[in-house]
């Protein structure tokens, strides 16, 4: 098979782990353009360039790659790029999977914050005996439990609660907090 000649005479294989790129450095034209021939004849039209004054035809796409590597029979070298591909694709959903953790650690973190210190304003200004009952009892867990999420919360109550109903409970006494705040501002 010419393709698996030329790609012995003249091609190469980048490390996968610079990027994916096959390519054929052809030193007279004539030869770069039936080389391209036969490399489009086999389905797989490769792009083209020029370098130090001799022809380049590559390829950049990995799954074009692996077709061209079958084609010419390196079965060793697409089953080595496989494995490469499925390592970087876990790698990548991992990190995604850790970032999105860190991303609502901190979100839940910055709103049990937000939450407590307005609890803490409104127990000062309005006292949290005035509240009612199923509001004293979230704004008293969420005081002893600032760590916890809304569900572990909404599993503290009596009855246990969803953690809708958490939520908004927190939510109404975040509001509760802000309007005492302006009306103290207005005086």
């Amino acid at each position: 098979m010419e393709a698996r000649g030329a790609f012995l005479a003249c091609g190469s294989l980048a490390t996968p782990a610079h990027g994916y790129h096959l390519e054929f450095v052809v030193a007279e034209e004539r030869n770069a353009q039936r080389l391209s021939g036969v490399l489009t004849q086999l389905g797989i039209a490769p792009k083209r360039t020029h370098r130090k004054k001799r022809a380049l035809l590559y390829y950049k796409d990995l799954d074009t790659i692996v077709a061209v590597l079958g084609q010419i029979g390196a079965y060793s070298a697409v089953l080595q790029l496989e494995d490469v591909r499925a390592m970087k694709e876990t790698k990548n959903r991992i990190r995604r999977l850790v970032n999105t953790e860190a991303a609502n650690l901190d979100r839940a973190t910055s709103a049990a914050a937000a939450q407590r210190e307005a609890i803490a304003y409104v127990a000062d200004a309005y006292g949290l005996r005035k509240l009612s009952p199923a509001m004293r009892e979230i704004a008293h867990l969420r005081l002893q439990h600032p760590d916890e999420s809304l569900s572990q919360l909404g599993r503290r109550c009596r009855p246990a609660i969803p953690k809708a109903t958490v939520n908004g409970r927190l939510a109404a006494i975040v509001r509760l907090a802000r309007r005492l705040r302006e009306g103290a501002a207005r005086l």
